[in-house]
């Protein structure tokens, strides 16, 4: 039978040093995947992509808090978040026996920029290039049709939480330098 004076002693230790961790975390500047929220000037954006990332981003920013006008609205004094180009382009990497694709890269290119309520450019353009590596079975020719699907969805949901990634990385100060920095240039 364990003493009860043991485990007193053993849960008044432990939680002075899990208070000290949490600190330390904290003060490194450890925060939990999604926890962070954008610049209180990114929370009303118009989102301009095409629609199925622009459903991607407007479901990701919307669970953030972020009022995204909705496809073909503007929001008044908003920034606007711009999806400029998108490429798709594949090429084969490897070949079965009988000099036929066997293994196929798909790349997928997505530039973006982020504009302040004047049209100042804030960020951007910024280039994310994905890349994903499947195997081609010229019996399965529906098979591979249904694979590329399933490669774009997880592309544009991939890009869109990069983009997100980005609008997280700029703080208040940083967008207010950039619009500063912009108006004295053009000055």
């Amino acid at each position: 039978m364990k003493s009860p004076m043991k485990n007193t002693a053993h849960s008044r230790l432990l939680l002075p040093v899990i208070l000290l961790l949490t600190l330390l975390l904290g003060a490194c500047g450890f925060q939990l995947r999604g926890s962070h929220e954008l610049a209180p000037e990114l929370n009303r954006l118009n989102v301009a992509a095409p629609i199925t990332m622009q459903r991607k981003l407007n479901r990701n920013l919307t669970a953030m808090g972020v009022q995204v006008a909705p496809k073909g609205t503007t929001i008044p004094e908003a920034f606007s978040l711009r999806i400029t180009d998108t490429n798709a382009d594949q090429r084969t990497i490897s070949f079965d026996r009988n000099v036929s694709a066997a293994e196929i890269e798909y790349r997928r290119e997505f530039s973006f920029e982020l504009h302040s309520p004047d049209g100042t450019v804030v960020l951007g353009p910024v280039h994310i290039d994905l890349e994903r590596v499947y195997v081609h079975d010229r019996d399965r020719l529906l098979g591979d049709a249904d694979e590329r699907a399933v490669l774009d969805r997880d592309m544009n949901e991939e890009a869109a939480q990069r983009i997100i990634h980005h609008l997280r990385r700029l703080s208040s100060q940083q967008i207010r330098d950039r619009i500063a920095a912009s108006a004295s240039a053009n000055s």
